[in-house]
């Protein structure tokens, strides 16, 4: 059920592809349950409607991801804020190997120098 902007409520069926069938079968238990969650947004485009549905990263990659590729046993986080992306990247032991702030060069929180010091 959709509420359109009259305050009416629209049903509509919604087709998904069988490989998300699991996956929004899951989502619907969590948020059953309270345990989680979700957005949804409606957009129209070359005569089509489109779902989309905006929900955790692990419920996701739990059904979606590909196996994991052998590799350096290297993991990156990221710390995404509106003048910088910190970015670190640590080993399976949790030993830091690479860390990095990224300035966005055209923005600085005001009042902040971009070095984060209070400017005035």
């Amino acid at each position: 059920m959709v509420r359109y902007y009259n305050g009416e409520w629209l049903g509509f069926k919604a087709m998904f592809g069988g490989k998300y069938v699991p996956l929004l079968n899951e989502l619907i238990k969590l948020s059953n349950q309270k345990k989680m969650s979700y957005d949804v947004a409606i957009s129209f485009r070359d005569g089509k409607v489109y779902v989309h549905v905006e929900l955790s990263m692990w419920l996701y990659l739990k059904y979606l991801s590909t196996s994991r590729q052998k590799g350096y046993g290297l993991i990156a986080g990221f710390d995404i804020n509106s003048d910088r992306v910190n970015v670190v990247v640590v080993n399976e032991a949790g030993d830091i190997i690479a860390l990095k702030t990224f300035w966005y060069s055209k923005v600085v929180s005001h009042g902040f120098s971009k070095k984060g010091k209070p400017s005035g």
